[in-house]
């Protein structure tokens, strides 16, 4: 981003929530059985900042969820984490939202 030039809120707000819901890790067809286990994991660390960010959504959410974001990717990079081929993160297949309403 140039300097002096600010991104709003808004912007900002739909552009986190687009990058983490685009990501979707496959948490069942990894190579080994711990790499399911981070795959899930991060999933969960994900999903719960796109709750956060739909029913706060504030600057501490934001910053949480950037947060997340990076180390997850980061995470996922390292231990060869392979995405997924299904669809994107959404509260129909959101590991979180699931546990929950169970």
């Amino acid at each position: 981003m140039p300097i002096g030039k600010e991104i709003s809120a808004e912007a900002e707000y739909k552009r986190l929530l687009k990058q983490i819901t685009s990501i979707d890790l496959d948490v069942e067809k990894q190579n080994e059985q711990w790499q399911n286990q981070v795959a899930q994991d991060l999933m969960t660390i994900l999903s719960r900042a796109v709750y956060h960010l739909e029913h706060n959504g504030d600057e501490c959410d934001v910053f949480a969820a950037n947060a997340a974001l990076r180390i997850a990717q980061r995470v996922a990079e390292f231990e060869g984490i392979r995405r997924s081929v299904k669809a994107p993160l959404t509260p129909a297949n959101c590991p979180v939202c699931i546990r929950r309403a169970k």
